[in-house]
């Protein structure tokens, strides 16, 4: 029996590279599969001398270069951290970004672009790593 047009069509579509799709073109190998890098773990709203902190995981066997890729707790606005030229984690390696280090209000970082911090009563945490069409 022949798969349904419109299974076949929901099939052939993913996540795009680029802010806004690439409809009609191929932009695969641009970054890595969905799933390469995940978000392993948060300590959100800590009261300890320790700050919030997010724990990045490559679940590849391969580095995988994250530079230029976002992290932030706004789906409204995804470009609060930036990751620097030359952030690559190694191949089934953790990175882990703090917010007195990387993404918070004091954070020297070149790369926090809006401080931000975790609240006690839930937040998301959003990593990008789309491109719009001036590669950025």
């Amino acid at each position: 029996m022949p798969i349904p047009l419109a299974g076949a069509i929901r099939n052939s579509w993913r996540g795009s590279a680029y802010v806004g799709g690439s409809p009609g073109a191929d932009d695969s190998g641009i970054i890595p599969n969905p799933g390469a890098i995940v978000i392993n773990e948060v300590l959100a709203h800590s009261h300890s001398a320790a700050s919030d902190w997010i724990e990045l995981y490559n679940t590849t066997a391969n580095p995988i270069d994250i530079s230029g890729w976002y992290l932030s707790d706004s789906d409204t606005n995804l470009m609060k951290y930036r990751f620097a030229a030359g952030a690559v984690i190694q191949g089934q390696d953790y990175l882990v970004v703090t917010e007195m280090g990387h993404f918070g209000q004091s954070a020297a970082d070149s790369g926090r672009l809006v401080p931000f911090a975790f609240s006690e009563n839930g937040e998301q945490v959003c990593l990008t790593s789309a491109l719009d069409t001036n590669n950025h």
